[in-house]
């Protein structure tokens, strides 16, 4: 019974892309190649340049559908939009990917296996996510256990309760997406993830399958950090890093840990100070502050989104509700 619902439940899967055809073709075709494909794949370009939007289409519009943003909303504006634009298909599972993940060629089968084990004993999952080994090495891409479920129920099963996780390869029911919303898209980049994975697992904890496992092309390796960073270009994006951070600790941290974060955020500014990086101390230090300040709302799955100047290629590029196989 379980086998025939995974293969009965309809499957949208999200990929999104920001300047990295290159990246992006071996993406799409490990989603291509699996064992259990998806029924529907979009693609999300975050205002890429025509050069690298011209080769992504040359290579995908003819099997996949592509929306690309008039300008860049970062990686939570791109989920939230793009993931809207799923929902809109009427999947009963919403797969995201980033561009640089590359899948084993069972992983949509396992992670759809796992989601009908789970129903099938009437646990609740807002998401299942894949296993993520990296390019980097010394690496890896880990996520928070939840310590509070009884997780050593799941192992036999190579299941881990979580309550935080990146969202590549991250499997959402259509229940989660109607119930919670979607990723805050006023957090531009960074922090989007750890908001929304413990925002939609409160009540129950997301799992991690043992069984799906992809590989993550990290382009940077380690931990962000703007006293390191070395790409001109990035350092600006810090802000928003440490503003997330902040905002995220308030909802979901105890005083005293945001209190210690606040120490540790204040000791990078004056080391930076120290430096003489004091460009650097003052992004820090900017987005400590807006943290405390920062509230953005959830939006909807269904609520009404601004796409004027987006621009469609490929099959289904409009997109219109799809046969609505099993209802999640």
């Amino acid at each position: 019974m379980p086998d025939c619902w995974a293969l009965m439940a309809s499957v949208c899967a999200l990929v999104l892309t920001y300047n990295r055809p290159e990246l992006a073709d071996v993406c799409l075709t490990a989603l291509m190649g699996q064992t259990r494909p998806c029924d529907r794949i979009i693609v999300l370009d975050n205002a890429s340049t025509e050069e690298a939007l011209s080769a992504l289409r040359a290579r995908w519009a003819d099997r996949v559908a592509i929306h690309s943003l008039p300008r860049n909303v970062g990686a939570a504006g791109g989920y939230a939009a793009g993931m809207h634009l799923a929902y809109l298909t009427g999947a009963d599972f919403v797969f995201t990917l980033d561009d640089d993940v590359e899948l084993a060629p069972d992983a949509v089968a396992n992670l759809l296996e796992a989601e009908a084990f789970l129903a099938a004993e009437k646990i609740p999952a807002p998401f299942l996510v894949a296993v993520s080994h990296t390019t980097a090495p010394n690496v890896f891409d880990l996520p928070d256990i939840a310590l509070d479920a009884p997780w050593p129920r799941f192992l036999d099963k190579g299941l881990l309760p979580l309550r935080r996780s990146p969202i590549n390869a991250m499997l959402f029911p259509r229940s989660t997406i109607a119930r919670y919303g979607l990723p805050l898209a006023d957090m531009f980049i960074w922090g989007e993830d750890t908001e929304y994975t413990m925002r939609i697992s409160r009540d129950a904890p997301g799992f991690l399958v043992g069984a799906a496992k992809q590989l993550h092309h990290r382009v940077v390796a380690g931990k962000l950090d703007i006293r390191t960073e070395t790409n001109p270009a990035r350092v600006r994006y810090h802000r928003y890093q440490k503003r997330n951070l902040i905002y995220v600790m308030r909802k979901n941290a105890r005083r005293i840990a945001l209190l210690r974060q606040v120490m540790r955020e204040a000791g990078i500014v004056l080391q930076l100070c120290g430096r003489g990086r004091f460009d650097r101390a003052w992004i820090a230090a900017r987005g400590v502050v807006e943290g405390f300040f920062f509230s953005p709302r959830p939006q909807a799955a269904d609520a009404p989104f601004d796409f004027a100047g987006v621009r469609t290629f490929g099959p289904d590029a409009r997109v219109s509700p799809a046969p609505h196989i099993t209802s999640v």
